[in-house]
């Protein structure tokens, strides 16, 4: 009697643990998946010839853009210069910097004479602010696909402008930058190395 009942106590248990392997649960598993997108920024500077200001002038085989002749003192050559957030872009602050260079000519006495870049005195559009820093500022941010009047000209100081000058060449070099406009309301994070620019030389008459 003992033994039977055991026995069917063993047959019971094998059944229930038979029972237990055999449970299955409903499950489910999804997954989202999301792209970011960085944004961009990027900007040229375009120059235009006075009589054909629609079309920005390219660059000639020495990187110059226009060449202005025979500049005596008190003349003021039309240089249109703008620069342009590209489209797509997101919105900038942006600043320029026009540096000029003199190389006087050798028949002048170069222990006599230096050359000064008060002698020329940009005629800038609306809306730059000078910096401390030498660099000039838009006062506001500019959004993408927009062109903004940088440069209208440069007149040749009369009084400044001595003998040392005739046949001197001047180079001037506009430098572009942009930095982010979002988040960034004290206009930080200007690049360090790189820059946009564009040349043009001028020859005043010997």
């Amino acid at each position: 009697m003992k033994k039977r009942i055991l026995t069917i106590a063993l047959a019971v248990a094998l059944v229930a643990l038979a029972g237990y392997s055999t449970l299955a649960y409903f499950t489910a598993t999804d997954t989202a998946t999301n792209t970011v997108t960085a944004g961009k920024l990027e900007i040229v500077i375009n120059e235009y010839d006075q009589e054909n200001p629609e079309e920005p002038v390219e660059e000639n085989n020495d990187g110059i853009t226009l060449a202005f002749d025979n500049v005596v003192p008190g003349d003021t050559i039309t240089k249109i210069v703008k620069i342009k957030s590209l489209e797509g872009n997101i919105d900038a602050y942006i600043r320029a910097k026009i540096d000029m260079e003199w190389d006087l000519n050798e028949e002048n006495d170069p222990e006599e004479s230096t050359a000064s870049d008060a002698v020329v005195i940009p005629e800038l559009a609306d809306d730059w602010l000078l910096g401390t820093d030498g660099y000039y500022y838009y006062a506001t941010a500019v959004s993408a696909d927009t062109e903004i009047d940088f440069l209208n000209g440069l007149y040749f100081d009369f009084e400044e402008m001595g003998n040392e000058y005739q046949g001197a060449t001047l180079t001037i070099t506009i430098t572009a930058e942009a930095v982010q406009s979002k988040n960034n309301a004290a206009a930080n994070g200007w690049p360090a190395t790189e820059e946009t620019t564009a040349d043009t030389s001028s020859s005043p008459d010997t």
